[in-house]
């Protein structure tokens, strides 16, 4: 015979409950979306640059179009819903992320992901927008896909 559930049971279950739901530790980075920056720029020695036809980009629509994009204007700000960020997350993380290491040349060699289209040479990261709440993050990690932290989605640039 099953008891009735105390009110001890019920408010342990509705705090674990509310904790979890208003935490933001159940949004993943990338739940509300987030933005690709495409850059112009010279591969630093020893940065891998991958060709925008290496086949784990091919059929990644907003990669494709923010190369296009940057081609075009030497700079591409790209928004992605939930779903798009999640293909662009999972073929950008398999792809070798530059560390710039020399503090000589801090503007001159961003990090990121070094991507080849159409013969020039392209920087990506990957930000995803913010989701903070007082008792959780969803910040990047940095070095995954992008250089790390997450931006307003109040802030979020127009696509360019």
């Amino acid at each position: 015979m099953d008891s009735p559930l105390s009110r001890r049971r019920m408010l342990h279950l509705c705090s674990v409950t509310s904790i979890a739901a208003f935490s933001g530790c159940l949004a993943d980075p990338g739940d509300n979306g987030g933005l690709l920056e495409i850059l112009s720029a010279e591969a630093p020695d020893g940065a891998t640059v991958t060709p925008s036809n290496d086949e784990r980009l091919r059929s990644v629509e907003p990669i494709q179009t923010a190369l296009s994009r940057a081609a075009e204007r030497s700079v591409a700000d790209q928004r992605l819903d939930s779903s798009e960020f999640s293909d662009v997350k999972a073929a950008l993380s398999r792809l070798p992320f530059y560390e710039r290491s020399d503090p000589q040349n801090d503007g001159t060699l961003p990090s990121g992901i070094y991507l080849r289209y159409n013969g020039s040479t392209y920087v990506a990261s990957l930000w995803p927008y913010c989701t903070d709440s007082i008792l959780g993050s969803a910040e990047s990690e940095r070095g995954d896909y992008g250089r790390g932290g997450c931006l307003d989605f109040e802030e979020r640039p127009d696509d360019s």
